[in-house]
């Protein structure tokens, strides 16, 4: 007989924003840990605009060079890779939407 085992895990839990802060044409959020992500990613994007994600293994990440006096949007989610080498994400955070200085 032949089996098949298909790996089944709980995505990682939600992630909470604990804060986002915007300085001069720089914008830094920071995040609570959720329970079995091993990294997170981090997705922003310009009112209107299409998001662009990032990959991340801290809980913070800052992005700078951005245009003043605009409106960014940003959500977090975390993952963690299977022993099959498939990535397992978890649920998007609540959009947190911020001015750049």
């Amino acid at each position: 007989y032949v089996f098949s085992v298909k790996e089944v895990l709980a995505p990682p839990a939600k992630v909470a924003i604990s804060r986002v802060s915007a300085g001069r044409k720089k914008l830094t959020v920071k995040w609570a840990a959720a329970p079995r992500a091993k990294a997170y990613q981090v997705a922003v994007r310009k009112a209107g605009g299409k998001w662009k994600t990032y990959n991340v293994s801290s809980r913070k990440k800052s992005f700078t060079k951005l245009k003043s006096k605009t409106k960014y949007s940003v959500k977090v989610r975390g993952y963690f890779k299977t022993k099959s080498g498939a990535k397992r994400y978890g649920k998007w955070s609540s959009v947190r939407k911020v001015v750049v200085k």
